[in-house]
């Protein structure tokens, strides 16, 4: 029987908490969701020696070269004479400082003028600055503020005919009319957790016994926790034992706790897949203050990345492998959209390859250790589409 965990103390629904990077995982508040939840039905089981083999397939070709552009390579060229604002949900997060970093760096090379607006990852500090973001009367606004939560200001910038693109600002990567967004382009939740889920087959060689946690508040945390479970227990030799319902505001007080208790609870090896790495972030000092071995007793797979948790990857320490965002390349992914928005062509709707950050290929996976971005030259892709040097 699969295990769900309870929930104390009080609600939480802001998309960040003080250190929980939400956006990193795609992790946005249900009210965002339009669809896509993934149902515990009876799941049929695949023979291990054919799941193992296909799980090992997929970790190895996510680990491979990131050189293949797979992007669009026709468009609109670049439009004249534009202003952007990016606006971060969180201005203490590397992950909106990136992907704002990849929208300023695109807007120079199409010699469009751009602001940088950050929120406070809190409703209020969210529609503060979307709204100082119209103030600034631009042509168009890259962010990842969350577009239900800060409606208000997202309608005020249509009404000013500003066009909007998100990233990670709604559940699902399409058109949003009806949150006045061009387009909202997102992470494979599903894709992501399958594949952490095939890292957990693979490493254990079809014996897995997976964890999931998560925060069930935010309908794509849901999804990446249920196809972690479902592919779980799709595997012939695997075990399914808890579903870890964390709020995400209380992952600094209770994922320690939440550790030792698995610990406690589970033998063997457990394979703990968390929906973000930022769940994990806070725990790590339990597991150190009571002396789990590195490797064998618990093997954590995250998704999004931190530098802490690429550091656990590096070092071997607990950590076996996360997936993460292509940053920068968002960034210049929004601002094509824009382009296409300005030249009245249809949005492109491109999903970038998902990669798996081991310690087999985190050496040259990752910038300064810190963030990854994929070495498919995307900026001069980008660039020849719009017609610029």
């Amino acid at each position: 029987m699969v295990e769900r965990g309870r929930r104390w103390g009080p609600r939480y629904v802001a998309v960040a908490v003080g250190t929980v990077s939400l956006l990193a995982g795609g992790v946005l508040p249900l009210a965002s969701a339009q669809a896509g939840t993934v149902h515990h039905f009876a799941v049929k089981r695949q023979p291990e020696s054919t799941i193992v083999a296909q799980a090992k397939a997929a970790v190895a070709a996510a680990e491979g070269p990131t050189t293949k552009w797979d992007g669009p390579t026709t468009g609109p060229k670049g439009q004249k004479h534009k202003s952007v604002v990016c606006v971060e949900y969180l201005g203490s997060d590397i992950v909106a400082q990136e992907w704002c970093n990849g929208v300023v760096a695109a807007d120079k090379a199409l010699g469009w003028k751009t602001t940088v607006v950050a929120a406070d990852g809190t409703v209020p500090g969210y529609i503060t600055a979307m709204n100082q973001a119209v103030s600034l009367h631009p042509n168009g606004i890259v962010t990842s503020v969350d577009a239900v939560a800060a409606h208000s200001a997202f309608a005020n910038a249509a009404k000013a005919g500003i066009t909007i693109v998100g990233i990670n600002a709604a559940a699902l990567q399409k058109p949003y009319p009806g949150l006045d967004m061009f387009a909202n382009l997102t992470d494979n939740g599903a894709g992501q957790a399958k594949l952490a889920a095939e890292l957990a087959i693979a490493a254990s060689n079809g014996h897995a016994q997976g964890i999931a946690v998560t925060d069930v508040t935010y309908a794509i945390a849901k999804l990446k926790a249920d196809t972690y479970e479902n592919e779980i227990k799709a595997c012939g030799g695997c075990k399914f034992l808890l579903y870890d319902d964390i709020p995400a505001g209380e992952a600094a007080t209770r994922m320690g706790p939440s550790f030792t208790s698995m610990l406690e609870r589970f033998h063997g090896t457990l394979y703990v897949y968390a929906v973000n790495d930022a769940f994990f972030d806070p725990g790590i000092s339990a597991l150190s203050a009571g002396n789990v071995p590195y490797q064998g007793r618990i093997e954590l797979i995250g998704s999004g990345g931190s530098p802490a948790a690429y550091s656990r990857i590096r070092k071997g320490e607990w950590e076996i492998g996360t997936i993460p965002l292509p940053l920068q390349e968002q960034g210049w992914e929004a601002v094509d959209e824009l382009n296409r928005a300005f030249a009245h062509a249809p949005w492109n709707n491109w999903s970038p390859a998902l990669h798996i950050i081991t310690k087999q290929d985190i050496n040259y996976s990752l910038v300064d250790g810190v963030y990854f971005d994929p070495k498919n030259n995307y900026e001069a892709h980008f660039k020849k589409i719009w017609g610029v040097g």
